[in-house]
């Protein structure tokens, strides 16, 4: 119930910060959001023993980010700065020189991987020029996130309630196959409300896609 409500009481929330707000409102969230994700990832590298560069990761990934939001920024301003100041940074801090190019590659593929799905969320945002309909990348916006969480709830409360049959056990124990099936028909009936409700540009083939997304 919690998901239910957590969801019913942050949807339209996010609806007037992505539709209503300036743009910028967004950006700043999903900045705040891809620092937090980046702070865990880095959190779970250095429970594996890898010495990361925290703040140069951090800039890295605001840079990849800032290459989505500004057309003049060049995103290779932030591949500069990794493979550059990062060594320098290893170089700086001393030790076992074959720790450091792990902690190296680490530090820069988590910015990386963080910088750049983030920016495509602001990339999504800003989309202006949609071939047909009167749809805009705010709506795609809400698109993708309406079907994350309706697949995602829909997962959590058929696993929950007729879960039996382990889906991965190493990777996440308490994920089944019958949460994942859930999953799945959560995000069809997502698509097809979103087509009904707000982007009607899509087909029955796009609402199936969305569902195996």
């Amino acid at each position: 119930m919690k998901r239910v409500l957590s969801a019913a009481v942050f949807l339209p929330v996010f609806w007037v910060i992505v539709k209503k707000f300036h743009p910028g409102v967004y950006e700043i969230l999903v900045t705040v959001t891809a620092l937090l994700a980046l702070r865990e990832l880095y959190r779970l590298a250095a429970a594996r023993g890898h010495r990361c560069h925290r703040f140069l990761g951090a800039l890295v990934a605001v840079l990849f980010m800032a290459s989505f939001a500004f057309a003049e920024f060049d995103i290779r301003y932030a591949i500069a700065l990794g493979l550059i100041a990062l060594p320098l940074a290893s170089l700086w801090r001393g030790g076992d020189w074959g720790s450091a190019l792990a902690d190296i590659g680490t530090t820069f593929f988590i910015a990386t991987f963080i910088g750049v799905l983030f920016g495509y969320l602001i990339d999504l945002r800003i989309i202006n020029d949609l071939p047909k309909g009167d749809e805009t990348g705010s709506d795609l916006v809400f698109l993708l996130f309406f079907v994350v969480w309706s697949s995602d709830t829909a997962a959590y409360y058929v696993g929950t309630t007729f879960g039996r049959r382990p889906l991965a056990p190493r990777v996440s124990p308490k994920k089944t196959v019958e949460g994942a099936v859930g999953g799945v028909a959560g995000a069809l009936l997502a698509g097809f409300v979103a087509k009904a409700w707000f982007i009607n540009r899509l087909s029955v083939i796009d609402c199936v896609i969305l569902s195996r997304c």
